[in-house]
């Protein structure tokens, strides 16, 4: 009975009360966050792969309800509130291989954000006021919408190998949705049933394409080249978009130094997508178009840190870590479309617009000294961090390039093709380089006198950040390759294997210099109880702007042989 009321207890108080989201993959506790890194709690310990993963003993609850409502946002100068409910759980059980879990569901219940579903149903028409007789009925159905216009869903798994080196392994995904141009209307079947003239009943699935739409491309071969190679029919779809990423944390330790890895990969994808069919009960007449556009941006990262313990001061340690990456961004689109009556013997093409991905290479190198005070009763405990950071992105900047179309068409038992092939596009040396140095000198504070039952919490974080941008573009010193098209059996070449021009131009376009110089600051509490169980607040923002209050509470299950450490 203990238990279950100490679990009742933990998810009623571990209530967060904060708008601003944090970033899932540094998960981790108010106190943490508060004193800006300087001290960590069994919360940070148990749910991040490090060398204290598994010390704890006691099973415990991690979890909250995000507040409607809470929080505050800049809008045109002007402080308004902002919506994220937030529901967060998390457990850790101490066995003899350790593990912890931990999900989080993020969407606002605003109805701003609520996506209402279309209700379907069947209109019956009858043949007098008498109703004695339906002549015909109209049913109507719609495809299943995204209950969130926008939302995001985050998983952590960690557990511990038992082994000398104290192995850690975890698995981590994150996802998030904007589905805000969703139109549940747009996406409809209709079912029309005619008791007089079966012949005349049909069925159709439109999902944001009409049947106007694809009767666009009942003219000319021209127009048919026009609706397959997209114009505005594929730039008037509505664009959804789906973020996720999948990251393989691992820690271990080799002596008195402590190691952390992470591999990363994340894409972000916003697609346009369009399908409609129709047919009616005696075949005459039966349409089809299917359109897909996709832009992918996606990134492969490798993580790696270590902390070594301080020469000269035994409570001290050096960080050195970095990461390396690579990022591509693609552009395709895709084209079916059929479409045949009793006038037309039919018409039918396909169309597949592709580009060669754009690719770009960053690295991320940093450094930092902890530096931790305590007063001879631990009553206050100062910690000290100066870190330095260098990091470097370099990526093509034209997007994706050299365009290939290739599509064919059967209209009226004539074929019709068209490709057109496009080598040697100049975005490919377009490039951008961005050069990054922060210093930043976190510190934290932790005052909590023997006796008390109260302790405080504060956290600064000043930082300088430089940043120099660099753009050029070399296209006039590399030659150019052909451009070949065809186009319904008219061939054209246009360009070859020649410079541009005459000029050689190695000056870059732009160079940026910016400076940015911040401070972040939070203010907290923590409530000790007996049994190892607190409660820590937060107040976080910038000297002229208080931006969150959370709440968060640590309540152990049953008893267990270690004490909760407290670093």
């Amino acid at each position: 009975m203990k238990k279950v009321l100490l679990s009742l207890c933990c998810v009623l108080a571990a209530v967060s009360l904060c708008a601003a989201g944090e970033d899932f993959y540094k998960l981790g506790s108010l106190e943490n966050r508060v004193t800006a890194g300087g001290f960590s709690n069994e919360i940070d310990d148990q749910f991040s792969a490090g060398s204290a993963f598994g010390s704890y003993d006691r099973h415990f609850i991690y979890g909250g309800l995000g507040n409607p409502g809470a929080g505050a946002m800049k809008q045109g100068g002007k402080a308004s509130q902002t919506l994220k409910d937030e529901i967060n759980f998390g457990y850790y059980m101490p066995w003899k291989f350790p593990m912890s879990f931990y999900i989080r569901f993020q969407a606002s219940s605003n109805s701003t954000n609520i996506i209402t579903p279309e209700k379907g149903g069947t209109q019956k028409t009858w043949d007098s006021s008498a109703h004695g007789k339906v002549i015909n009925t109209t049913t109507t159905s719609y495809y299943a919408a995204p209950l969130f216009k926008k939302s995001t869903f985050n998983f952590q798994y960690l557990v511990g190998l038992g082994t000398d080196m104290n192995f850690v392994a975890g698995f981590q995904f994150a996802y998030s949705g904007d589905k805000t141009n969703f139109v549940p209307a747009n996406n409809v079947k209709t079912t029309y049933k005619d008791m007089n003239t079966p012949a005349n009943s049909y069925t159709e699935h439109s999902k944001t394409i009409t049947g106007a739409n694809v009767d666009t491309a009942i003219g000319s071969a021209a127009d048919f080249k026009t609706f397959t190679q997209g114009g505005g029919n594929i730039a008037a779809l509505p664009e959804l978009v789906d973020s996720f990423s999948f990251r393989i944390p691992v820690a271990f330790t080799t002596g008195k130094f402590e190691h952390t890895a992470a591999l990363k990969i994340g894409s972000e994808i916003k697609s346009k997508n369009g399908y409609y069919y129709y047919k009616n009960n005696d075949k005459t007449i039966e349409k089809y178009a299917n359109v897909s556009a996709l832009t992918a941006e996606t990134d492969l990262k490798l993580e790696y840190d270590i902390s070594i313990p301080a020469a000269d001061r035994e409570t001290d340690s050096w960080g050195v870590g970095g990461s390396l990456g690579f990022d591509f961004t693609s552009d395709n689109k895709h084209v079916r479309y059929s479409y045949k009556n009793a006038a037309f013997l039919g018409k039918d093409g396909k169309l597949n617009i592709t580009h060669k991905p754009q690719v770009g290479f960053g690295i991320d190198v940093h450094g930092s000294r902890s530096l931790n005070f305590a007063s001879p009763k631990k009553a206050v405990l100062f910690n000290v961090t100066p870190t330095l950071e260098l990091k470097m992105h370099t990526a093509m900047d034209g997007g994706a390039y050299d365009e290939k179309i290739s599509g064919s068409a059967n209209i009226n038992n004539a074929k019709y093709y068209y490709i057109k092939k496009t080598t040697g596009d100049s975005e490919q040396y377009k490039n951008k380089t961005t050069l990054t140095a922060e210093v930043s000198v976190p510190m934290g504070l932790r005052l909590l006198p023997e006796n008390w039952k109260i302790g405080f919490l504060l956290g600064v974080k000043p930082s300088l950040e430089t940043t120099v941008t660099v753009k050029r573009d070399t296209a006039n010193n590399h030659k150019t390759q052909k451009s070949t098209t065809d186009d319904n059996g008219n061939v054209s070449t246009s360009g070859g294997t020649q410079y541009p021009s005459n000029t050689y131009d190695n000056t870059p376009i732009s160079k940026d210099y910016t400076w940015k110089v911040t401070e972040e600051h939070s203010i907290g509490i923590t409530i000790p109880f007996e049994g190892g169980a607190h409660l820590d607040a937060e107040l976080s923002g910038n000297l002229l702007d208080i931006t969150s209050f959370k709440i968060q509470a640590f309540i152990p299950l049953g008893s267990g042989k270690k004490a909760a450490s407290n670093n």
